[in-house]
């Protein structure tokens, strides 16, 4: 007779072999979710990027029409913010890290972004708030875009 079935009747039920594996195997699945959760998650802010960085080709045109005081030259300043915002966002994305953790960093670059298009909604086609609301997401972006390849390293 093997130890368990002899222990088995004096102590109850005992967890032998194959009912350890299944725990293991359980507690693998749930690790395994809780983990392309995160990597779900996680993948979400570059998608953010792509919005951000598609948003005036979509908004320009109305903005011209819309607000006549915005120039061909104040447009590409406005496409191209995005890009000067996202390398100082990029360059400061690894002292974020170093201070707040991956995971924190990826939660505060919310908040620029939030507030970039707050700004940019709320604007009313001023053209200097508008480049402020633009910035605010280049910065944010370019955080995202430094951290997340970190984050899911």
């Amino acid at each position: 007779l093997r130890r368990t079935q002899l222990i088995q009747p004096i102590m109850g039920e005992v967890r032998g072999p194959e009912t350890n594996h299944l725990l293991k195997k359980i507690e693998h699945d749930t690790t395994s979710r809780k983990m392309y959760l995160a990597l779900f998650v996680a993948l979400l802010a570059p998608i953010s990027y792509g919005y951000t960085s598609s948003y005036s080709s979509d908004a320009l045109p109305s903005l011209r029409y819309d607000y006549n005081n915005i120039s061909s030259n104040e447009s590409s300043w406005f496409a191209s913010i995005l890009l000067l915002t996202a390398l100082i966002g990029g360059a400061s994305g690894g002292w974020l890290v170093d201070r707040f953790g991956r995971k924190v960093t990826i939660i505060l670059c919310a908040v620029p972004q939030i507030l970039g298009f707050l700004v940019m909604i709320f604007s009313g086609g001023v053209y200097s708030l508008l480049m402020v609301g633009r910035g605010l997401t280049g910065y944010s972006c370019g955080v995202i875009l430094s951290v997340v390849p970190v984050y899911l390293a």
